[in-house]
């Protein structure tokens, strides 16, 4: 398992070897570039990010630029494996957005309010919050205001990513590198007892490298956007 770490500085991109001339390799035939679509609504090419860990999780997707905060909240959920069993927030421009159906009475409705209100461009950021327990903490980034997916026909999607999610319940990003350092070291003696506690909220065939960007596409392409 990767020793993922709270708040630590991430390790050193491996360097890519360049022919001796130090020019790199071309292809013989040029990729023809693809017309910008006009489009009645944008597209809004983004990436969220698992704050407190290193290396990072993250996703990179893409949605309508006019999706509501409660559905880009079920968004998030599905791109990070998160099981929406705690209560949420959006931190934009220091205001406050949260489910008022459920028990949260301070904040705005996050369903009255879509990305494309707030003047968003290029790398533009927000916060979303996920379990006020664990305290999940994602860094939201607009990437592209205009975004062209490869299939025009798409209105969601997602184009990449890195590393499982950590369960639901594990203690937030301290309790999660604590427990994967734990399991990396079978000698360890909590060993046993948090190998049973971490396989009962994940399973016996959790990777914590594990990422597949054609899952959470099916995922994102079968929700309901209008």
């Amino acid at each position: 398992m990767p020793r993922i770490k709270s708040g630590e500085p991430a390790p050193p991109a491996s360097k890519t070897k360049t022919p001796a001339s130090g020019r790199k390799p071309s292809s013989s035939r040029a990729k023809p570039s693809r017309e910008r679509v006009a489009r009645e609504v944008p597209l809004y090419l983004m990436k969220v990010k698992l704050k407190g860990l290193r290396p990072p999780i993250w996703r990179k997707f893409f949605v309508p630029s006019n999706i509501t905060l409660d559905k880009l909240h079920h968004v998030i959920q599905k791109l990070m494996d998160w099981m929406d069993s705690h209560l949420h927030q959006f931190i934009i421009y220091d205001e406050t957005y949260v489910d008022r159906t459920g028990p949260m009475d301070e904040g705005r409705d996050e369903s009255k309010f879509s990305l494309d209100s707030f003047g968003f461009g290029k790398n533009s950021k927000f916060e979303y919050i996920y379990d006020f327990g664990d305290w999940w903490e994602h860094e939201l980034t607009v990437l592209d205001a205009d975004y062209q997916p490869e299939d025009p026909e798409k209105i969601a999607g997602c184009v990449g990513g890195k590393y499982a999610c950590p369960p639901d319940d594990i203690g937030g990003p301290v309790g999660y590198a604590w427990t994967l350092g734990i399991l990396a070291d079978p000698k360890h003696p909590d060993y046993e007892d948090r190998k049973e506690f971490f396989e009962d909220l994940t399973g016996e065939d959790f990777d914590p490298e594990y990422f597949s960007a054609m899952e959470k596409d099916i995922r994102l392409r079968i929700m309901k956007f209008t």
